[in-house]
């Protein structure tokens, strides 16, 4: 922890269980006890037109597009305003971070590391969970 802070572990998630999940993590750690757990809590996913969390899981490509935001977006399904609303937020509490975990796919797990960038005036620790961060999938070889 930083020298006279509290060590704070900030989430943002577009998982529904994300925040249920990291606490009992939290819990099940004797280390992660004195550690307390900020969580931007927005509805999301199914709430704003989507589909259950995993449903697309062993879905082919086309099918599991019709559930990605884009084409939710594209049949009016999508409050653009709380989408915005809640996205700032997200970056707004990511920003404090000192380190970050996200996906590189992620647009949001991107920038919320460029906004903690700039608000630390270096790159941060992070880690990407699915790819390192230059090898996105339309960043392959031709």
């Amino acid at each position: 922890p930083l020298a006279g802070r509290e060590p704070v572990l900030l989430l943002a998630s577009d998982s529904p269980r994300a925040e249920h999940e990291v606490r009992e993590a939290m819990r099940s750690s004797g280390a992660m006890a004195d550690v307390r757990l900020l969580a931007v809590a927005s509805p999301r996913g199914e709430a704003w037109g989507g589909v259950e969390e995993g449903a697309n899981v062993g879905k082919r490509r086309a099918a599991a597009k019709r559930g990605f935001i884009e084409a939710r977006n594209a049949a009016g399904l999508v409050n653009r305003t709380a989408n915005f609303a809640a996205l700032s937020s997200d970056l707004r509490l990511l920003s404090a971070s000192h380190g970050f975990v996200g996906t590189a796919a992620s647009w949001t797990s991107r920038l919320a590391l460029l906004a903690i960038t700039g608000e630390r005036g270096a790159l941060p620790p992070f880690v990407m969970l699915d790819r390192p961060l230059g090898q996105l999938w339309f960043a392959g070889k031709s």
